[in-house]
């Protein structure tokens, strides 16, 4: 009897010590499991802010690179500062006109000597980025319609081109081109080109757009 007692005893410590591995690797395959779904929300979460931070690099090139087309083409004719300090027009019909230091891979520019808003560049400046930016002269010709112009006015055609890149720190790219016409009042036939080159400053009371 006392034999048996102590057979069923050893078996039901046995049986106890299987019970409690058993649940300490189940236990251990959640923990596993666990760590394993906390890992992947962690690197989802830190997916989406890197999306969000990229999506907003991007629109700050974009707004950025737009910024400077708007203020190479609101100098469109020779001015002066309240200091001043002579501003050079930014569209030439005889020059293709590139910022200071503009790379030119292109070999277009003949002229840098294209100026932005003093409060953009310093913002530009801060940034980190290199921007780059030109005016090239396109052709002559009619007037688009229904742009508040006559059926026979002239102008000048122009195209602005700005390169925004602060890849070096990580940050967004943006390439804008923007077409200009600047009417000339000189000209009486569009379907010939006009004497009158370089320098628009002598226009100074003609209106602008932008396409």
């Amino acid at each position: 009897m006392g034999v048996l007692m102590k057979k069923t005893i050893a078996q039901s410590s046995q049986f106890h010590s299987r019970q409690r591995g058993a649940v300490l690797l189940i236990s251990i395959v959640f923990l596993l499991l666990l760590s394993i779904l906390a890992l992947s929300t962690m690197k989802s979460g830190t997916l989406e802010f890197l999306m969000a931070g990229n999506e907003q690099s991007r629109v700050e090139a974009y707004e950025l690179a737009a910024a400077v087309n708007e203020s190479v083409i609101s100098r469109w004719k020779a001015s002066t500062t309240p200091d001043d300090v002579a501003v050079e027009a930014n569209f030439k019909t005889d020059k293709t006109l590139c910022s200071t230091g503009h790379s030119d891979p292109d070999s277009e520019c003949d002229a840098n000597t294209l100026t932005i808003d003093d409060n953009l560049s310093t913002k530009l400046t801060s940034t980190g980025a290199t921007v780059e930016y030109m005016t090239h002269y396109l052709a002559e010709g009619r007037a688009p319609r229904g742009a508040g112009q006559d059926e026979d006015d002239c102008a000048f055609y122009f195209e602005t081109e700005t390169d925004f890149n602060n890849a070096a720190n990580n940050q967004g790219v943006s390439h804008q081109a923007e077409g200009v016409y600047i009417i000339n009042p000189v000209a009486s036939d569009c379907s010939q080109v006009s004497s009158v080159k370089g320098d628009l400053d002598k226009y100074a009371h003609i209106p602008i757009a932008a396409d």
